[in-house]
């Protein structure tokens, strides 16, 4: 069914996005003025590289609306942990992971150091680890859980979620272990504490990290010389430390 709308707000900063708008015959376009797309906009604003992304989505409206509001509005998506694939047994702990794949890239956490992680958490019997991640990151997903001893509770969830599942499954969790990525700001839209695993990123962190204070942040030490090996300044021993610390504090 074609549909005409009124304003159209541009979150990402892609000529194809205004040019697709435009062409949607949009009737008014706001967005930033970027990739050589200032002509296709009818309201737009220099970016500031320094804002925080949220403020800059935020900062776009504000301004288009004669800065109405002063302060950010809490960060959450609708969700329902009793629809979550996986669900609590006998009171025990659900803890999620994802280490990413790939895809990735640079944020990706080594599969032999994130077995080792899951490991040692799944020693406990009350404890069941989850994987998370998308179709293309199925085949590093299976070879960590390859890679770890039978006598723990796992689940392997990679490529097997519909977004909504993925909500509400990451809402049922009492923890998730995470890079940089929409898992992680998932959890800080639902409330679940999280902990982030932070070596070099392609953008400023400060500009991405979410901004609720139940996150905890374990940054490489930057002691490597290439990007590609920063993730391993991030010693297993360091995040199963935090882990516990977390579960722990958590129970009391």
């Amino acid at each position: 069914m074609l549909r005409k709308f009124d304003l159209g707000f541009l979150f990402s900063n892609t000529f194809l996005d205004a040019l697709t708008f435009r062409l949607g015959s949009v009737k008014m376009i706001s967005g930033y003025d970027k990739k050589a797309r200032a002509f296709l906009l009818d309201h737009k604003l220099k970016i500031d590289r320094g804002h925080h992304y949220i403020n800059r989505y935020a900062y776009l409206v504000n301004s288009f609306s004669g800065n109405t509001f002063q302060k950010l509005p809490p960060v959450t998506i609708p969700f329902d942990a009793r629809k979550a694939v996986v669900q609590k047994k006998n009171g025990g702990t659900l803890i999620g992971f994802y280490f990413g794949g790939c895809n990735k890239k640079i944020k990706h956490y080594p599969v032999d150091m994130a077995a080792n992680v899951v490991e040692h958490v799944s020693i406990s019997p009350n404890h069941t680890c989850i994987f998370l991640g998308d179709s293309s990151e199925k085949e590093t997903s299976d070879k960590l859980v390859s890679r770890l001893p039978a006598h723990g509770e796992y689940v392997n969830l990679t490529g097997q979620t519909r977004i909504t599942e993925l909500v509400d499954t990451i809402a049922a969790l009492d923890l998730l272990v995470t890079v940089d990525s929409s898992p992680m700001h998932i959890a800080a839209a639902v409330g679940t504490p999280f902990i982030a695993l932070v070596g070099k990123c392609p953008h400023s962190w400060n500009a991405v990290k979410p901004k609720v204070d139940f996150g905890h942040y374990v940054e490489s030490s930057g002691e490597y010389i290439e990007d590609k090996y920063q993730m391993k300044g991030i010693p297993p021993e360091t995040i199963i430390d935090k882990i516990f610390e977390i579960l722990y504090s958590n129970v009391n």
